[in-house]
């Protein structure tokens, strides 16, 4: 039977351990979108507060709204997988445990290293 987005998703450490390089890839994704995004949105403030408002600005609001897409679907892709994000200086995932619980679930850092999340919650 496949499984919808809506199905409830739990992972043992193995499978966690399975989907590690699709989860830093996409933790990767986030990472570099958020920098653009601020990137952007710094530069269209000061042009504006400069009083530009040329074809320069116009492409930096596109690839702002590109940006934004992007992070939206990276996001998107997590959820399809049951896991949770916590976008910062540097992105966190929380992956369901074997119960489904981000609580009893695992743990991605900002390097890409995998723990429980429990070991987490300990530290």
């Amino acid at each position: 039977m496949p499984q919808g987005d809506n199905v409830k998703r739990s992972y043992e450490f193995e499978d966690a351990r399975r989907l590690q390089p699709l989860l830093t890839s996409i933790q990767c994704e986030i990472d570099e979108r958020s920098v653009a995004i601020q990137r952007c949105t710094r530069a269209v403030t000061r042009l504006r507060d400069e009083g530009i408002e040329d074809l320069t600005v116009s492409n930096l609001v596109a690839e702002l709204a590109n940006h934004r897409r992007e992070l939206r679907l990276a996001l998107e892709e997590l959820e399809h997988f049951g896991c949770v994000a916590d976008p910062g200086v540097h992105t966190e995932i929380f992956i369901p445990g074997p119960d489904g619980s981000l609580e009893e679930g695992f743990h991605l850092d900002a390097q890409g290293n995998l723990s429980g999340a429990s070991e987490i919650a300990g530290a």
